[in-house]
């Protein structure tokens, strides 16, 4: 097909190819209240015409035309900006685990059965909540004219619960390329919280320790990782700008971008083809690096592959920009905040962190469950803000523990925060 298009008029030309199947079911209040299963294929298309980039995309099985796109694709370059951007012509690849095979055989009705395994540890408290199981199936392939081909299966599985009991809220997610040991323990956890949240209270306006569970924490991360944007720096937009290689946040702080480690968002290659590697972007306070896919390293001069690999497509449809995948924070020395803190409070979830104002760092976050622990005794605390900036909040770290967790894509110590404004 490759050669096709180019006798269409492109340069040169990448196809990026994505099937998925998945499957959701959603049961309210012990009664399933939607069922679905959905198919989707189909390429995305970058053309280089006269070194300008262009995109379109096409459903080949669906009566979509290779030569309309690539004519389209054509049209829209001309509106990019030239660059020295060139397709990648070749790499070699870790080996890395994408695939439950409990999930490739999956079907329908095993959805509905962990669905409901996870409903009924929640039954046995409540009637009133809600359950979401969804799983998919996935092949990703790259080929382009400068001979790169290569692709790769993947699987992923979530669950979200919420239970509700008078005034009191309880809720649990799983997210992960790969089955839990055990889908009873989300039912478990909301349950758990559904009963420790039982007369939850505000507490009092003034400055607290705080910690942040894996749930809350990757909202919070969300703010502050749009300022590692090689295109934001490219553009001299938000405070990291012009901070490379320089302090910004605490010692005890490092972050990392890792496709390699063990999180739901692991992969042997981004979506334009470059091999998986981390990306160190904080060591101990010091903004090491930004996060780049091909055409912004080529907008902005900087020709080293090493420095890309954050290709990210939501699909195929969808043009290729710069992306995130699992996000790993290195250890402190702390054993277990609950023995070593007196006093501090624990935020389990929040709202209000897309509202952020990313390019300052300025947040108000709404928090509906948390716990107040006072030598190491807690109570359950509600419906208070948290405000701040989040690159002061990166540098204020009184602690983070040792042991780290798995949460989705963050693979995370607790972090303790000091002097954060609670109204």
């Amino acid at each position: 097909m490759l050669e096709k298009i180019l006798s269409y008029g492109a340069d040169s030309a990448e196809l990026f190819f994505q099937s998925e199947k998945g499957t959701s079911i959603e049961i309210v209040n012990g009664s399933i209240k939607s069922a679905e299963s959905s198919i989707s294929s189909g390429y995305g298309l970058r053309v280089l015409k006269n070194k300008r980039i262009g995109f379109s995309y096409f459903e080949y099985v669906h009566g979509g035309n290779p030569k309309t796109a690539t004519e389209n694709a054509i049209k829209l370059s001309q509106l990019s900006k030239q660059s020295d951007f060139s397709f990648i012509s070749g790499s070699k690849f870790p080996k890395i685990r994408t695939v439950d095979k409990t999930l490739s055989g999956a079907g329908e009705n095993d959805a509905r059965n962990w669905a409901y395994s996870v409903a009924n540890q929640i039954n046995k408290h409540t009637k009133t909540y809600r359950v979401i199981v969804s799983f998919s199936n996935s092949e990703t392939q790259i080929a382009n004219s400068e001979g790169f081909t290569a692709a790769y299966p993947s699987t992923n599985f979530s669950i979200y619960a919420e239970a509700m009991k008078g005034k009191s809220f309880g809720f649990s997610h799983f997210s992960s390329q790969f089955m839990p040991d055990s889908v009873e323990v989300v039912g478990l956890n909301t349950s758990n919280m559904l009963k420790s949240m039982k007369d939850a209270k505000k507490p009092e306006s003034g400055k607290y320790v705080v910690v942040f569970s894996p749930f809350a924490m990757r909202s919070v991360l969300g703010i502050l990782l749009q300022s590692f944007s090689g295109d934001w720096k490219r553009k001299g937009i938000g405070v990291l700008a012009d901070k490379l290689k320089r302090k910004v946040f605490s010692d005890s702080f490092s972050l990392s971008d890792s496709p390699l480690s063990i999180g739901s968002s692991s992969f042997p290659f981004d979506d334009e083809g470059i091999s998986a590697h981390e990306t160190k972007l904080v060591e101990k306070g010091e903004v090491s690096s930004f996060m780049y896919d091909r055409a912004t390293a080529a907008l902005e001069g900087e020709s080293n592959t090493r420095a890309c690999g954050s290709c990210s497509r939501s699909s195929y449809s969808s043009r290729p920009g710069i992306g995130y995948s699992n996000l790993v924070i290195g250890p402190g020395n702390y054993g277990d905040f609950e023995r070593e803190l007196e006093n501090f409070i624990l935020v389990e979830s929040l709202h209000g962190a897309h509202t952020a104002n990313a390019l300052t760092g300025d947040f108000s976050l709404e928090v509906p469950v948390a716990f107040h622990f006072r030598k190491g005794k807690s109570s359950p605390v509600r419906g208070f803000m948290l405000s701040g900036n989040i690159f002061k909040l990166f540098n204020s770290i009184l602690g983070i523990e040792k042991e780290f967790t798995i949460y989705d894509n963050l693979i995370s110590p607790r972090i303790a925060f000091s002097e954060v404004n609670i109204i």
